[in-house]
């Protein structure tokens, strides 16, 4: 054998044996079809756990139209209410002096040792009509205070949706910071701070809602009695 051909095999023996070396200490590769866990965005981690539900800003200013028309028909229904109870007081008034009057007639004719049966027959017509006439002007004093509880009811609920606003643009905001960045705390911060006065708004609007409700079937209460004794009065 040359010593060309020797130092040939000897190096290809080398070579052999570090690429034996290097195919075993590196690793193998991933297979393609192997599965990736993705980490959740920060956005798909708040939207898993949000208290405050979203809704869009058109649905809200839908909600926000009809509050504005339910106050405004609560200011009309406070001014009709006004009137109306101005009116029975009125009539309730009327009613006091038509019974002083026949009281004094009643009394002249007695004596004068004259029949009073008509003229009691007639005075006990006229406290009738009066203590219906006391009940009315209740009714529209209770019709005036629900108005103005109808009032303040759209008045808390146009704040209410107003505060839900600036939340939906707020959460708007989201998707144009970077996350994890300071500007990102400050976007939660905020849109937190806004949930918060979202949901303080909301608990005082639901509770005048009870109470409007509670005054509604007082007042529906109320009419039926004040029509029942009126069907007595007609009967009669």
């Amino acid at each position: 054998m040359s010593g060309w051909t020797s130092r040939w095999l000897v190096l290809a023996g080398l070579v052999s044996v570090t690429g034996g070396a290097i195919v075993a200490q590196t690793p193998p590769p991933t297979p393609s079809s192997a599965p990736q866990s993705a980490a959740p965005t920060p956005t798909a981690v708040l939207d898993s756990f949000v208290i405050v539900p979203s809704r869009a800003v058109t649905e809200i200013d839908e909600d926000f139209t009809r509050a504005d028309a339910e106050l405004v028909e609560a200011i009309s229904a406070q001014s009709q209410a006004t009137a109306l109870r101005t009116q029975a007081k009125t009539a309730l008034d009327a009613k006091g002096i038509q019974i002083t009057d026949m009281k004094k007639r009643r009394d002249e004719a007695k004596k004068n040792k004259a029949s009073t049966a008509t003229l009691d027959a007639e005075l006990k017509a006229l406290e009738r009509e009066r203590d219906l006439l006391s009940r009315a002007e209740t009714l529209r004093a209770t019709e005036l205070d629900l108005a103005r509880e109808s009032q303040a009811l759209a008045s808390l609920t146009k704040t209410a949706l107003g505060v839900e606003r600036e939340l939906a643009l707020k959460r708007g905001d989201r998707g144009a910071v970077t996350a994890g960045t300071t500007a990102a705390s400050s976007v939660e911060r905020v849109i937190l701070d806004l949930e918060h006065q979202t949901m303080t708004a909301k608990v005082k609007q639901a509770d005048k809602q009870i109470d409007v409700a509670s005054r509604e079937k007082s007042l529906a209460e109320s009419r039926l009695k004040l029509l029942d004794a009126r069907r007595k009065i007609v009967t009669n």
